[in-house]
């Protein structure tokens, strides 16, 4: 009892100089990893950033477990860094359901333990836009139950196609190394895929002499930064029979087939018909017909199809995307032939951008296509109204070649669709929170059924009846509680933790996330996810980091939104607060989107400074690619808000960005925050407003990250302005990383550097680390000039 009440004491002690400790600027060297229980004599781990990268996920997009057919599998991947190495590794892994039913049904049975299917390990290089990348993908049962298809990465920037079966530890290659598949389908004993072309970079404008080009009209970064890798906007059509592939080759022209990579791969269709015999697919738009000019693109200043003009029939004018005019089709796989499935475009290309799928009937004589436009012709004036704009989704009759409109949609993507039982249902789900809608046809239309319907195609997170199983499997987690897989009895409800990826999460002290709300003084209501400390003492004031860019409210907390400069969890086991939350975009491309955002950060920070949770002169804060611009704004309009902030690989809607890239996907929005172009009288309204101008008003030590040569001239402004000046200003390159970080190296430098940053200018700590000696050398300087100014008064408030 007394060796007891002695080490609580310790701990106590040790808690208390932790959470009190005199805050300076002499550069104290201290880690916070690890603190010893003296009564177990466990270490107990506090959540890092090596953490975050090294922990097993379940991919965001399509993390739950899929079935066999037959149901007498399912199979999951989880993915996970390696430092060491800078690479991520993903697994297949397989389960027998049989099993799990006897774990859930008799109280003396073990979990069972998935097994290793097919093992992949690379550093990633193909481009992902969501945080915790697998580089396995796509990953499919075959009809057969006993194999498994899937899409893996290679160390040739390639991803290539491969089959694994149950009871084997690896897998086989289906295509060789050289080829990039992106996308593949299959049924009736046909795989139909599409490979990347790749085009070598040519010199960009017209050639003059063997020293001298014309480059008018071309983008700066292609003429400075061409890259020999790059895919072109098509790829071609390939099969595989029989293990073995041959490109799809046009019996009339006796050239391969070519697809049109607009929209990309993740936002397109390709669907292999019941007997294998011909595929749909998005193809480019050969003949335009006069009536598309009255199809109404989604946003107006991108001006309606051209007819007129010949050369420019199959390109959308003032369109700065590439996305030109494609339309579904079906293609035979014997002859290559093509046939028109709508006599009219798909919605991608006039700016509607909906996931584009094709989903055949079990008997193969219906398709259900999703965005497209439908013809005018032989429709009346009422339906004709209707049809300026896409169909959300549309049935095509194979015989008769009739569409026929199901729905002409809601705010929301089209998040689900298929037939249903027959071909005259069809299920569409525009929400991932709510049940399918069911629409019949009959009397030549599709109607809607207003009843309730248990009917629709289930959702992975099913109940199998096979193998004599009636079981759910399913990831669980939530924002303190790591993924696990649980399954669960369909009958009885009893539901168990099946198989724990991440046992070394145990023994840590994670902190404590809630969600909590606020108003802002316009009335706004915001709302955000609050991450304490572990270890959190009530009546402390911490230091406060916002993060800007959002989170997944049903996701284990770990970093954020995304990967790029963002660490919510490491940072709080650095003794601070951690603030994330989304943007406000109600009045995005207009004049009061950054004002709108300071308000949301200026209202957080008195909320909780009220509520005696932070001290208001410790708070940082992070913006990443569009909330760079919040961010920056911020620290212009309240100069002494902010003890230290991060911007990364983002925009500011500056005269400089403008310039340097004209013509790309932030020109509209520029102009319409400004309210003219920066050129005579419009220019006033740049110089009055966009943050290039004023960053004379900065006075908070600033963090920089870029990720690309062209990143780097984005951000050249603003870093220039603030080095000439000699404020506090780091500007950090990760030569090679993409938008939203996915090597294991890239994301320490990132993260961890930020964890290191905020502990510097919010708590006076340095990493005990000696490889950091040259970064805190760095730091000292800075802090050096920012003490030289803080005298400055303030400019505003």
């Amino acid at each position: 009892m007394i060796a007891y009440g002695i080490s609580q004491i310790l701990l106590l002690l040790i808690a208390v100089s932790l959470a009190f400790a005199p805050l300076s600027f002499v550069g104290k060297a201290r880690t916070r990893s690890a603190i010893r229980d003296f009564s177990t004599g466990i270490d107990t781990h506090f959540f890092t950033v090596r953490d975050s990268i090294e922990m097993a996920r379940f991919g965001r997009l399509d993390d739950e477990p899929i079935f066999s057919p037959d149901g007498k599998y399912f199979a999951v991947v989880t993915s996970r860094g390696i430092i060491a190495k800078n690479e991520v590794e993903s697994t297949v892994w397989i389960c027998a359901t049989k099993e799990v039913g006897r774990f859930l049904r008799e109280s003396e049975a073990g979990a069972p333990t998935p097994k290793v299917a097919a093992r992949v390990a690379v550093t990633p290089t193909v481009v992902r836009s969501s945080s915790y990348g697998s580089v396995i993908d796509n990953l499919r049962w075959m009809p057969d139950s006993k194999r498994l298809l899937f899409l893996a990465e290679n160390s040739s920037r390639n991803r290539q196609l491969y089959q694994a079966s149950v009871g084997t530890e690896s897998a086989q290659p289906l295509t060789p190394a050289d080829q990039d598949v992106s996308q593949f389908d299959f049924a009736g004993g046909t795989i139909a895929y599409r490979v990347t072309d790749f085009r070598i970079e040519q010199e960009p404008g017209d050639r003059i002499n063997a020293d001298a080009r014309d480059i008018t009209g071309v983008g700066i970064t292609s003429i400075l930064f061409p890259n020999d890798h790059a895919p072109s906007n098509y790829s071609t059509l390939w099969v595989n029979q029989g293990l073995r592939s041959r490109p799809v080759i046009n019996s009339e022209s006796g050239e391969p087939v070519h697809l049109w990579d607009m929209p990309p791969v993740v936002w397109t269709a390709l669907s292999v018909s019941p007997d294998g015999k011909s595929v749909v697919a998005l193809m480019p738009v050969k003949e335009v017909r006069r009536s598309w000019q009255h199809y109404e693109p989604k946003y107006t200043s991108s001006g309606k199809i051209d007819v007129q003009d010949p050369s420019r029939t199959t390109e959308l004018p003032n369109f700065n995307t590439g996305r030109r005019l494609t339309q579904y089709a079906v293609i035979d796989l014997t002859t290559g032939k093509a046939r028109a499935l709508v006599d009219a475009p798909n919605g991608w290309a006039l700016g509607y951008d909906d996931p584009n799928r094709a989903t055949w009937s079990f008997d193969g004589k219906r398709l259900l296509l999703i965005n497209t436009f439908l013809p005018f012709e032989s429709v009346d004036e009422f339906e004709k109204s209707k049809r300026v704009r896409p169909c959300a989704a549309a049935v095509v009759d194979l015989i008769s070649m009739t569409s026929r409109c199901v729905s002409y949609g809601h705010a929301a993507h089209v998040w689900g669709s298929g037939f249903g039982q027959t071909s005259d249902d069809v299920f569409l789900r525009f929400d991932e929170q709510t049940p399918p809608e069911k629409f019949h046809f009959q009397k030549d239309t599709w109607q809607l059924e207003v009843s309730p319907t248990t009917e629709a195609p289930a959702r992975p997170m099913r109940c199998m009846g096979g193998a004599g199983q009636n079981l759910a499997v399913l990831v669980q987690q939530d924002l303190n509680n790591p993924p696990v897989l649980s399954a669960m009895d369909c009958i009885t409800g009893r539901q168990k933790t099946l198989w724990d990826p991440n046992p070394q999460l145990a023994n840590m002290r994670l902190g404590e996330a809630s969600i909590i709300s606020w108003k802002d003084t316009s009335g706004y209501e915001w709302t955000g996810a609050l991450l304490k400390p572990p270890g959190y003492v009530s009546g402390r004031r911490y230091p406060l980091v916002i993060q800007t860019y959002g989170f997944v409210e049903k996701e284990f907390l770990t970093d954020g939104q995304d990967t790029s400069a963002f660490a919510a969890r490491p940072l709080a086991a650095a003794n601070m607060i951690v603030l994330l939350f989304w943007f406000r975009s109600d009045h995005f491309g207009t004049a009061a989107e950054a004002p709108d955002q300071a308000l949301g950060f200026q209202s957080a920070v008195e909320q909780l400074t009220s509520e005696g949770l932070v001290d208001p002169d410790r708070v940082g804060i992070i913006g990443f690619s569009r909330t760079c611009y919040h961010v920056e704004s911020a620290l212009i309009k309240s100069p002494r808000r902010f003890a230290a902030a991060t911007i990364a690989e983002g925009v500011d809607y500056s005269y400089l960005q403008h310039r340097l890239f004209y013509g790309g996907a932030n020109r509209e929005d520029e102009e319409a925050i400004y309210g003219a172009r920066p050129f005579g009288e419009g220019l006033q309204m740049w110089v009055d407003h966009a943050p290039g101008f004023h960053l004379d008003q900065v006075r908070t030590p600033l963090r920089i990250e870029a990720f690309s040569p062209t990143s780097i001239l984005g951000e050249w402004e603003i870093y220039t302005s603030l080095w000439e000046q000699k404020r506090p200003v780091d500007f950090i390159y990760i030569r090679g990383g993409q938008h939203v970080l996915q090597k294991p190296l890239d994301r320490m430098a990132s993260q961890q550097g930020n964890v290191d940053w905020f502990r510097f200018w919010l708590q006076g700590e340095e990493d005990a680390d000696p490889t950091k000696k040259s970064q805190y050398v760095r730091w000292r300087e800075l802090r050096t000039l920012y003490d030289a100014q803080i005298g400055t008064p303030k400019v505003s408030q």
